[in-house]
């Protein structure tokens, strides 16, 4: 092995290593070895104007991975005091109807106290609610799920979103959020910009990236002779 060259480098999640097993050598890429988040997508959108990102990349709902992130970067949304908010898709299609429950915790640098956000009849998750669109303005946030392909459980969604407010505030929103008639695999999240009720449209998403990520809870080992 010393007499190899050497991989100067992270190996990529197909890169190939030996092993024995029990005196068999075998062979096992790495993607079945490697520990943390690892990313598989990240997409920019610039000047947006329709307001709606649908993340449906397969490995984050195929079961690949046990824990799962979608990171939300630098929005500066097109227009101000509108919400971002998120729908989830079941057996092929987004669920639009008034089933979405959600409690969010709102913080403002103006206040010592939290306000809320919450709903149990919404046609969509009132995430990031009251955002700003002036120069310098913008939000990030992260959405956390699990086991998206599991089919007999409700699919809880943690949320967290730092921005600045249509007031020139810094704020944060944080909290939970699901889909109430459905227990089916979850097959993708949409991010869209409503305002009101949640239900007309909120203009555009403006600058955005958007990044997911998938996390898997086991590591492996390998001891070669």
């Amino acid at each position: 092995i010393t007499g190899e060259t050497a991989l100067a480098a992270v190996p990529a999640l197909t890169d190939e290593i030996l092993l024995s097993d029990a005196g068999t050598l075998k062979r096992i890429d790495y993607t079945h070895i490697q520990t943390g988040w690892v990313k598989e997508f990240e997409s920019t959108l610039t000047g947006d104007t329709n307001g709606t990102m649908d993340i449906t990349t397969t490995a984050l709902f195929d079961g690949t991975y046990d824990y799962h992130c979608i990171k939300i970067l630098r929005c500066t949304p097109e227009q101000d005091d509108k919400s971002l908010c998120v729908r989830l898709k079941f057996g092929g299609s987004f669920a639009t109807d008034a089933y979405y429950r959600y409690h969010m915790k709102l913080y403002d640098e103006n206040s010592d106290s939290k306000g809320t956000s919450r709903s149990t009849n919404r046609a969509s998750i009132d995430a990031c609610a009251g955002t700003g669109n002036a120069t310098g303005e913008s939000f990030n946030g992260v959405l956390y799920y699990a086991s998206p392909d599991e089919t007999s459980l409700l699919k809880p969604l943690y949320m967290r979103f730092d921005y600045v407010n249509t007031a020139g505030r810094i704020s944060e929103s944080s909290g939970v959020g699901y889909y109430a008639n459905s227990n089916a695999a979850l097959q993708g999240v949409r991010l869209i910009m409503l305002s009101g009720n949640g239900s007309s449209s909120g203009g555009g998403l403006g600058d955005i990236t958007v990044a997911g990520y998938g996390l898997k809870k086991w590591v492996i080992i390998v001891f070669i002779e």
